[in-house]
């Protein structure tokens, strides 16, 4: 039979059209059911990521909150430095002022050592030839003088002559 004859057949039309239209839903259905299938892994995926990135998401706004308060913490560490370094500014400031001062103290002080050495001398000088010349004087009523010391700023004269000895 040819198919033109084969298709004026009302029942072989019918059971043609069922066989097709069987063929298309057993086609579509392994098709719907794969896709369905694939469906399920993608929605139990997306239900993975999802809860991946609201993890994520948590962990990133407490890094943000972290970066945020340690910003404001390195901000406070800061203004702190800043005044350190201020105070420390006028710390050196008062040192150099203090050493110059020191300096200058320390040159006074080597001026007013060296004339109280000088004067030291000069009173050694003086009570020396004070005291020969009082002593050389009582030496004329009393001739057993041979020494002198000093007491109290005043001269004595002695015979002892374990102190200093002068002559006339």
């Amino acid at each position: 039979m040819k198919v033109q004859e084969l298709m004026k057949n009302q029942a072989l039309k019918k059971y043609f059209l069922v066989i097709v239209v069987l063929a298309f839903f057993v086609f579509v259905g392994g098709r719907m059911s794969g896709y369905l299938v694939a469906q399920d892994a993608y929605g139990t995926e997306l239900a993975n990521l999802t809860e991946n990135y609201l993890l994520l998401n948590e962990s990133y706004s407490g890094c943000v909150s972290d970066t945020a308060d340690l910003n404001s913490a390195l901000d406070t560490l800061e203004s702190e430095k800043a005044g350190i370094s201020s105070d420390l500014s006028s710390a050196n400031a008062n040192l150099e002022s203090c050493t110059s001062g020191s300096a200058a103290k320390d040159s006074s002080i080597s001026s007013l050592t060296a004339e109280r050495d000088k004067l030291a001398n000069d009173y050694g000088v003086l009570s020396a030839n004070s005291a020969k010349a009082l002593c050389c004087v009582k030496k004329i009523f009393d001739s057993t003088l041979a020494a002198y010391y000093i007491d109290n700023n005043a001269i004595v004269c002695t015979a002892d002559s374990s102190k200093t000895a002068f002559s006339c």
